[in-house]
């Protein structure tokens, strides 16, 4: 009976000091919205607030500007429509409207804010006053809901979407009677397949197509917010291909 109650005490031990290694896949599922705040002779304006708001969820995100003006709002969902307002003391204050943002591409913004005639002012400028810009983190092209809504796909697959890319090309496979996804001329099974950042790929190989489904995309269509794809992004938070990502966010609820 010591015996038992030492090998069972030696067990809980092993299990306590022992760590399982295993492998952790991120893949980017957000977006950001990023910039600077400038008085009219571009000179930085530090301790400006930054309002960004989701019109559609009302989901608000506040930050302010360093000394050198930049400021940064992470981990957004995609899509939108955004409201991104700058204010400072002693200057007028501006908001740009209707502002969506793409899957992994940061939105940035150059606010230009005039001098202030004594009252609290917030103007509605166009983003092109503002800036607006989409950087990118590598060859790659995002698909929003309205590239989604609108463009025609008998099959309601998101290869149908994907292939607008030129680097994107489908080969069909007599042999399994389906569209294998080529990218950059390369084979199927070097690239892979998230959805909201969870690997949604054939990781053992045994399917006929790199879809954890058989023969097609492993969620409705009408459930996708937007999807991606990445040839060579330098973001660390992609991983686990050497073709392409096909990255896909599902929609999510209004407020």
């Amino acid at each position: 009976m010591k015996l038992k109650y030492l090998l069972a005490a030696s067990v809980v031990s092993l299990a306590a000091t022992t760590t399982i290694a295993t492998p952790v896949f991120a893949q980017q599922i957000t977006t950001d919205i990023e910039g600077r705040v400038v008085d009219e002779s571009g000179n930085p304006v530090a301790g400006a607030v930054v309002t960004v708001t989701n019109t559609a969820t009302n989901a608000t995100r506040t930050t302010t500007t360093g000394s050198d003006g930049a400021f940064r709002a992470t981990a957004l969902q995609p899509g939108g429509p955004y409201e991104v307002t700058a204010n400072a003391g002693g200057f007028e204050g501006q908001t740009v409207q209707d502002v969506y943002t793409a899957l992994g591409r940061p939105t940035a913004f150059t606010f230009t804010l005039t001098p202030s005639s004594g009252e609290d002012n917030v103007i509605i400028v166009s983003g092109a006053r503002a800036g607006v810009t989409q950087l990118a983190v590598g060859p790659g092209q995002a698909f929003g809901v309205d590239t989604l809504e609108r463009f025609p796909s008998i099959t309601r697959d998101i290869r149908d979407i994907i292939r607008i890319d030129p680097r994107v090309s489908l080969d069909f496979d007599e042999v399994e009677g389906l569209d294998r996804i080529s990218c950059l001329g390369g084979n199927d099974r070097s690239n892979t397949f998230t959805v909201d950042g969870i690997v949604q790929a054939d990781v053992f190989g045994l399917n006929g197509t790199p879809f954890a489904a058989r023969n097609s995309l492993p969620l409705p269509f009408d459930a996708i917010g937007q999807t991606s794809v990445e040839f060579a992004p330098f973001d660390v938070e992609y991983s686990d291909f050497t073709g392409c990502l096909v990255n896909v966010v599902t929609k999510s609820g209004s407020n």
